[in-house]
């Protein structure tokens, strides 16, 4: 049986082809003492991000889950995170981050979590 998620990390991307790849590898890097699972809506990009896309969740498929959007929602103003990764998420706490964007600390989501579990007056953190 699969441990319970601790953090569902949510990523948005479209045509990001030069970026995912060290996004997904800075989610994977994470140091960790509970589990956590890496969510990905592709909002019908048209360059190689699908393809870098697949290679990652055929790699991890136990950690990420590719959603493959055939129509771009984003142009519809549909919030992504609020109609598609948020429904399919199973953690307790969720981290976002953007397709063009990466964590530079292997230990980001475990400060995160520690501070948020130890302090559940709180119901947000950011960082610079």
């Amino acid at each position: 049986m699969k441990p319970n998620v601790k953090v569902s990390i949510l990523c948005t991307t479209y045509n990001q082809e030069a970026y995912i790849a060290e996004a997904l590898d800075s989610f994977l890097n994470q140091k960790t003492s509970f589990n956590y699972e890496i969510l990905v809506n592709d909002d019908a990009s048209t360059d190689s991000t699908p393809l870098i896309l697949k290679k990652y969740e055929t790699a991890h498929p136990d950690k990420i889950r590719v959603f493959y959007q055939e129509k771009n929602l984003f142009s519809q103003g549909i919030n992504i995170n609020k109609a598609v990764l948020f429904p399919e998420s199973k953690g307790d706490y969720i981290a976002l981050c953007e397709g063009d964007d990466f964590w530079t600390s292997d230990h980001k989501l475990q400060k995160q979590f520690d501070y948020m579990v130890e302090h559940p007056e709180i119901k947000f953190c950011v960082h610079a």
